[in-house]
């Protein structure tokens, strides 16, 4: 299963995009208004993810 060939790391960045998207599809669903502190909130969360995919990439090492 993937979870098991994940680590803790990237599984909490995982449960934090799931969130992220799943406020956002929530709000849209429901005709919510997103605020600039929930648009704000989502942002960082999402830009965490993207950081973190980022970073990780180039500290993989390298297998040939």
């Amino acid at each position: 299963m993937t979870l098991k060939k994940t680590n803790a790391v990237t599984q909490s960045v995982a449960n934090t995009a799931k969130r992220v998207i799943v406020i956002v599809g929530v709000a849209i669903v429901l005709g919510e208004s997103l605020d600039f502190m929930k648009l704000l909130g989502c942002s960082i969360g999402i830009g965490g993810v993207f950081l973190y995919s980022i970073i990780d990439n180039f500290v993989k090492p390298k297998t040939a």
